[in-house]
């Protein structure tokens, strides 16, 4: 019975967190930024050639956009204090893991917006995962302000909080059990993919899976699921969703 006892009280402590080492945490912040921003222009790119109808396969458009996603990839990751990142990272740290995950997730969704649609099994999942990030973020902020009658970042490193984190990364799962008929309209923009369900449940899972093995980006489970920028972003996807249903409404 100590013995058992011992083991709950060691699963729940974070007096002795893990954290990755600084070359990893270095690779990591010129990764992540690379990843980020080249997907942050890939995306804008694409978008600005489809609304001016410029043909997008191969063709000179596709080539200088390439190009230019390239271009931003190599400046994130040149080495030392000439690489754009090392100056992101000076001022905003680390990236979250789900951050990365969501900004190729990006790609691939915008990719596919020309045959993509909304139905009324993808949106529960969506809805979800936003809410679920702007909740954890506002909780986080309240700690940062010791609000909170506990130590909700502190918890971060323990081992508990990856399990916590994974069992809330797999809810979105349940929508995904039978599939419906014909697609909806729906408030969310029709250029989300239908494998959105699949995306919003594997980002936040994989984020904790990498965070397990290998304690990036610092150690703690929050900054592997959500960062600073990400929630600013999850603000401004739920602003937009409530503008287009109000809108909506009114018609």
């Amino acid at each position: 019975m100590m013995e058992f006892a011992a083991g709950v009280s060691a699963w729940w402590a974070h007096t002795l967190p893990l954290l990755p080492s600084m070359p990893l945490q270095l690779l990591y912040l010129h990764g992540a930024w690379a990843v980020v921003l080249a997907s942050g222009v890939w995306m804008g790119l694409r978008r600005f050639s489809a609304a001016r109808g410029m043909v997008f396969r191969w063709s000179f458009t596709h080539a200088i956009t390439l190009t230019i996603t390239l271009s931003i990839a190599l400046y994130a990751l040149w080495p030392g204090p000439y690489a754009l990142s090392y100056w992101l990272g000076l001022a905003f740290q680390n990236l979250s893991i789900s951050a990365v995950g969501a900004a190729l997730a990006g790609v691939y969704l915008t990719e596919r917006s020309a045959h993509a649609s909304v139905s009324k099994m993808h949106a529960p999942a969506l809805y979800y995962g936003v809410a679920l990030g702007l909740v954890l973020g506002w909780l986080l902020l309240l700690d940062t302000f010791a609000v909170l009658p506990l130590e909700l970042y502190a918890f971060g490193f323990s081992p508990a909080a990856s399990g916590v984190l994974m069992a809330l990364a797999l809810v979105p799962w349940l929508w995904r059990s039978e599939p419906r008929q014909a697609p909806i309209a729906d408030p969310i923009a029709n250029s989300i993919a239908a494998p959105v369900a699949v995306a919003i449940g594997l980002v936040p899972a994989m984020a904790v899976g990498v965070f397990v093995v290998l304690r990036l980006p610092s150690g703690n489970a929050w900054d592997a699921v959500l960062d600073p920028w990400l929630w600013l972003a999850l603000h401004a996807v739920a602003i937009r969703w409530l503008w287009r249903s109000m809108r909506k409404r009114r018609e």
